[in-house]
């Protein structure tokens, strides 16, 4: 080796780092889930089931659905409490600062087939001036844009914390109410307004004569009025499929029925009284006796009254009294059903 070469210095071993015991043990981890409306918990659950007949396919008819859905309204959907600090002006201490909290409750009101009929007008009904030839009004024709002024107006009911059942037996009503799982209260309350606006500017040209055409009528919800959402019609021109209340063409004129169809009357929304007393209490009188029952039957099963009566009826049954009883059983019946007289073997039944 030449005296001009050097060498590396060879490499030195990296210090090892001190390791804690407690470092070596399993980590217990506590999360706490969000709150609010960022909450991972369930707030609607619903089942829906169809059914279908061969003579309905070929007739091309509506399956027949139900569905049943089950709401939590949170207190955070339909309540909002806002804070503001109140200090005392004549010291300049943050320390004698108070919290004023305000309770602001929304108004969100309930789709219609959570609301109740208007009243009919007694005067109409009696007979009264008015031009209409429609003195009452149903469920159905309730909530059209065109009962607006009919009869007393009723009191709108509003979404409130708590459990809501819905009901329906429609299709549609089905479809729409998985779209709207996808939105909040107030997004909701926006997209009914938007039915209702449409239904009556389609209303209002069928009142001064003209048609309607779908292309004006069916334009899209622009992004501060609301979702998208709800029964879409078919967009692929002459379809076979026949025309019906929810699935039509847009092309067509006249238009065969408004844009949105009312179809709440074959739904129902109703909230869950938080106490069940007025089911439970009539259960309860009616599942009393089967309690006293079961109660005697278990005391008697604890107190060995069960076995010993099972030790005497085993005790009878090797006796002849059983075979007797059976066979004087018999001959009665026999000679009932021969129209003998009983009183010719009179001595053979005293034996």
């Amino acid at each position: 080796m030449s005296q001009g070469s050097t060498s590396a210095p060879p490499d030195k071993p990296a210090p090892q780092q001190m390791t804690l015991y407690w470092q070596q043990l399993p980590s217990i981890r506590i999360l706490r889930p969000p709150k609010g409306k960022y909450s991972a918990r369930v707030d609607e659950r619903c089942f829906t089931y169809c059914s279908q007949t061969v003579r309905g396919r070929t007739e091309q008819t509506e399956p027949w659905c139900r569905s049943i859905c089950l709401r939590k309204i949170f207190d955070h959907e339909v309540r909002k409490i806002l804070g503001a600090h109140a200090r005392d002006p004549s010291t300049s201490s943050h320390s004698n600062s108070q919290t004023i909290s305000d309770d602001v409750e929304f108004k969100f009101p309930l789709p219609p087939e959570g609301q109740p009929a208007p009243i009919p007008d007694t005067s109409r009904a009696a007979g009264g001036t008015d031009d209409s030839d429609d003195a009452y009004m149903d469920f159905d024709s309730a909530w059209s844009p065109s009962s607006i002024g009919k009869g007393k107006q009723h009191q709108v009911r509003y979404w409130q914390d708590g459990w809501y059942v819905w009901l329906s037996k429609n299709r549609w009503a089905a479809q729409e109410k998985m779209d709207l799982m996808m939105y909040d209260l107030a997004r909701q309350a926006e997209w009914q307004k938007h039915k209702e606006k449409m239904n009556a500017d389609w209303e209002a040209y069928q009142r001064q004569g003209q048609d309607v055409h779908s292309d004006t009528i069916a334009e899209p919800v622009p992004e501060d009025r609301g979702p998208v959402v709800g029964p879409m019609p078919t967009q692929v021109e002459h379809t076979p499929i026949p025309p019906n209340p929810t699935n039509f063409e847009w092309n067509v004129v006249p238009s065969p029925g408004p844009p949105f169809p009312d179809i709440s009357s074959q739904s129902f929304l109703a909230p869950v009284p938080p106490s069940l007393t007025v089911i439970t209490d009539p259960l309860k009188r009616t599942l009393l006796p089967t309690k006293q029952l079961l109660s005697v039957t278990y005391n008697s099963l604890q107190n060995g009254d069960q076995l010993l009566l099972a030790k005497r009826l085993w005790e009878k049954a090797k006796t002849p009294d059983p075979f007797i009883l059976v066979g004087s059983v018999i001959r009665k019946t026999w000679k009932a059903w021969s129209g003998g007289s009983e009183d010719e073997e009179g001595g053979n039944t005293n034996r």
